[in-house]
């Protein structure tokens, strides 16, 4: 990915302050692990090694043919010849590859020609024995290291062994005297020693371009996304820290961004992860092309950009630049397969000094309105204001809370009839979730089941409520009021995997209920968008138990998706039945549910029943199971079962009840 001078056109270097020490633990490791060494000369060595050692061939050849022309041939000669013959041998290995095996040939055998010099022919004066610690000095870069230590013991050893020999005399030397002999042994060694210093100053040249290319590219990872080829997080704070202090000094203004994108999880889903880094690209893109030159973009992470507006005069100026911004994103996606996707996005906005000195300050100000302008609808923007940071304290607070509901024994649960309306007899309950935590009191469903979702813990809240719910349906049959339905309503996240299997089939075997008794419930829209959560329902359905479609005319249902699900009733959501009497579109609505009910054979409940004109109306319609408040309020189990003895004295069959988190 492009380094970039503005952070707009990809191109330039990385922020003030990007060093090689600033680097990510792992980027400096590989960086470190770059270092130049023997290993790393290797390949370039084996590029110029027959050739070079075809050189010193030929130079060993013309040696020993001026030797013959000019002396007559001597046994001396004959080490030259040898000498010429080993590096011929040594320069085919090298080129069949066996590069490793060349050079010990090399050096080894260079060793022994020198010593048998200075042994049999010129004694420890030998001008030639100057190759043996340039010998040790190149083995230092190319041999193993324990070859390299034997090679500099033995040419200490050699060294000794001559001085000792000539001294003690035992060594009478044939050539002690001749300009030829020095010339020629000088001359090997110099060529020797030129040669091997052009190949390893080619191999430092082309290795430390090759390191600065590493370097380069690895300073390039740390501070750059590789997805979308823009600054990454680390790269936008160390920008933006740079950028206050120069905007603070020239009371200059700017307005920071925070763009996530709306259900980019169902792109991912959907269409797979290749599709979802497309259309991120895409994104990135747009937001490029969308900035100024002096304005900056990078992504934050997952779907999440930062955007930096510089010198626009006031909010209504950035409001416009945004609108822009969230129009040039609006526009369809062509995927590779044909299919067209939206990549909206919802901005929160934070502008300095007004709301924060500081990069991090500033960036979490502009989350938090974010967050603000999603809770608004999505696609929109948001200002930032000083309220929201209360706001996202109690958030916070309720979090931290909420994660220790369960194990704290402060949730509970409530019960709703769900009855006949023709004779109001009692045919289920709908079990409902409640959080009585000392601090903050009793808090409904729709305060905390949202962010239990976000946050992660609606699968350990699902878990207990099945399990309670349980419970309490063995406890009313014990005391002789057996429910033919208890409706427990589910999440989708809870489906993703089949994860509430296991704790479904643990509470029902532990309780001995039987699955025919429950009515799971999942919502409308979360049931529309699902994809292998449908095959959990269907294993759910063939064990026995009932699923039903809560909310239903909320979301966005059709006939033909209806047909392939696994269902057993549709539920009339509340806002419907409310306005039985009130509207005439709403009853139209009702009527067209129910008759689509009908055409695919699967019970109806209205939820919300409040009052006779609209139980009339309902019973009129072909519905027959109602819950609302004018069947009762949702009672506790002990309330709740002393209330229905008495009035029905048993549980009239029928169908499904309405159960829910929440």
């Amino acid at each position: 990915m492009p380094t970039r001078n503005d952070h707009r056109e990809g191109a330039g270097p990385a922020p003030a302050g990007a060093t090689s020490d600033s680097l990510p633990p792992e980027l400096s490791s590989a960086l470190t692990d770059a270092q130049p060494g023997p290993a790393l000369f290797m390949g370039d060595m084996a590029r110029y090694m027959p050739a070079l050692l075809l050189g010193f061939a030929t130079i060993n050849g013309i040696g020993f043919l001026v030797f013959v022309a000019t002396h007559g041939f001597a046994f001396q000669n004959l080490l030259s010849l040898v000498a010429a013959i080993l590096l011929v041998a040594s320069a085919g290995l090298a080129r069949m590859g066996h590069s490793s095996g060349a050079l010990r040939l090399t050096f080894w055998g260079s060793w022994l020609l020198v010593c048998a010099w200075g042994l049999l022919i010129a004694g420890v004066r030998s001008p030639a024995l100057v190759a043996l610690p340039l010998l040790v000095m190149a083995g230092g870069w190319l041999l193993p290291r324990r070859e390299v230590f034997m090679l500099a013991g033995a040419s200490i050893g050699a060294m000794l062994l001559l001085t000792w020999s000539e001294e003690a005399g035992w060594l009478a030397p044939r050539v002690t005297r001749g300009i030829w002999a020095y010339c020629v042994s000088l001359a090997t060694a110099t060529v020797l020693a030129l040669g091997v210093a052009l190949v390893l100053n080619e191999a430092f040249v082309r290795q430390y371009r090759r390191l600065a290319n590493v370097s380069r590219s690895l300073r390039h990872l740390a501070w750059h996304d590789p997805l979308t080829g823009l600054p990454n997080r680390a790269s936008m704070l160390a920008y933006l820290d740079s950028t206050l202090t120069r905007s603070a000094r020239d009371n200059y203004p700017l307005a920071v961004l925070f763009i996530d994108l709306d259900d980019f999880k169902n792109i991912n889903d959907s269409f797979g992860h290749t599709a979802g880094d497309y259309v991120l690209t895409v994104v990135a893109s747009r937001l490029q092309e969308e900035v100024r030159a002096s304005d900056s973009v990078a992504r934050f992470g997952g779907d999440e950009f930062i955007a930096v507006l510089h010198g626009l005069p006031d909010a209504v100026a950035v409001g416009y630049a945004v609108e822009r911004i969230l129009t040039r994103l609006g526009v369809p996606i062509l995927l590779e397969t044909g299919r067209e996707v939206h990549a909206n996005a919802s901005v929160g906005i934070a502008l300095f000094p007004s709301d924060g000195g500081d990069a991090e300050t500033l960036i979490r100000n502009a989350d938090t309105a974010m967050y603000r302008a999603k809770a608004q609808g999505r696609w929109t923007f948001s200002f930032y204001e000083q309220a929201m940071t209360e706001q996202a304290r109690q958030r916070i607070k309720l979090e931290g809370l909420l994660r220790h509901a369960v194990a704290r024994g402060e949730l509970r649960l409530a019960f709703q009839a769900q009855v006949n309306m023709a004779d109001h007899g009692l045919v289920g309950a709908e079990a409902l979730v409640r959080w009585d935590n000392p601090e903050l009191g009793w808090v409904m469903p729709d305060d905390f089941i949202p962010l239990a979702e976000e946050i992660g813990v609606i699968a350990s809240i699902g878990e207990w409520v099945l399990g309670e719910a349980c419970r309490t349906w063995r406890n009313l049959a014990d005391q002789g009021l057996t429910l033919p339905k208890l409706a427990i309503n589910i999440s989708a996240l809870q489906l993703e995997g089949g994860c509430v299997l296991a704790p479904l089939e643990a509470a029902l075997e532990k309780h001995g209920v039987p699955p025919r008794m429950l009515q799971l419930e999942i919502t409308e829209s979360a049931l529309m968008g699902a994809g292998q959560e449908v095959e959990c329902l269907a294993k759910l359905r063939a064990r026995g138990m009932g699923v039903a479609v809560d909310d239903f005319g909320t979301g966005h249902s059709s006939l033909a998706r209806l047909k392939s699900l696994p269902l057993d009733a549709l539920k009339i959501d509340r806002s419907f039945t409310g306005r039985i009497g009130v509207s005439s579109d709403d009853e139209i609505i009702a009527r067209l549910i129910l008759r689509l009910a009908e055409t695919l054979n699967l019970e109806v409940v209205a939820e919300g029943v409040e009052s006779r004109e609209q139980e009339a109306f309902l019973l009129a319609s072909g519905c027959r199971i109602g819950q609302g408040n004018l069947y009762g309020m949702p009672l506790p189990q002990s309330e709740f079962f002393q209330h229905w003895s008495m009035v029905s004295g048993k549980a009239h069959p029928a169908l499904p009840g309405n159960a829910e988190i929440g």
